[in-house]
């Protein structure tokens, strides 16, 4: 499954040299699979936008554990104001599928005008108004959202293992568990 996440500074002081940067985009965290990355020219960095590929989720159907994930391309900065080109979901912009302990939400507009995006991805406003429907008992019952990619760019799609350039973005959650 294809998305797009922001990199964020690791704050713990004992971090492992290749977790230096993470993602908490997706609702748990997201590390760098470093059996995909090890002789890529380009890594993500701090605060930079990134599509990947969640290649394993461990402690899976927990609000504990990470996604494993494969970069795949930087999200260029637009060249006016230098700022990353992202357009953030609002309801009626998408349609959500529940597998499991996670949401997938599916935008609606995969053609967006004047060329950009379709770089979806969803606010912290956003997911919990989401995640506050999924909630029992005083406890969620939901604990990820995805946004899942289903358009077209420039990136190759034959790099993608065992995915057709329909269904790349598309794929069930097709992970290992814990």
């Amino acid at each position: 499954m294809i998305t797009l996440v922001k990199f964020m500074k690791n704050r713990q002081e004992d971090a492992p040299p290749n977790n230096k940067v993470i993602s908490k985009t997706l609702g748990k965290t997201g590390v760098l699979s470093w059996e995909h990355i090890n002789g890529q020219d380009e890594v993500p960095q701090a605060e930079e936008f990134w599509y990947v590929e969640i290649v394993k989720e461990k402690g899976s159907g927990t609000s504990r554990g990470v996604f494993m994930l494969r970069p795949i391309q930087k999200v260029p900065e637009k060249a006016k104001d230098g700022e990353p080109d992202i357009i953030h979901m609002i309801p009626g912009t998408y349609t959500t599928e529940r597998q499991e302990n996670t949401i997938l939400l599916h935008p609606k507009i995969l053609n967006y005008p004047e060329g950009l995006g379709p770089n979806w991805i969803c606010s912290l406003t956003m997911r919990r108004k989401i995640m506050s429907k999924y909630k029992e008992n005083g406890q969620y019952t939901v604990n990820s959202i995805i946004v899942v990619f289903d358009g077209a760019t420039d990136w190759p799609r034959e790099e993608l293992p065992g995915k057709s350039a329909h269904d790349a973005g598309r794929s069930s959650l097709d992970m290992a568990p814990g």
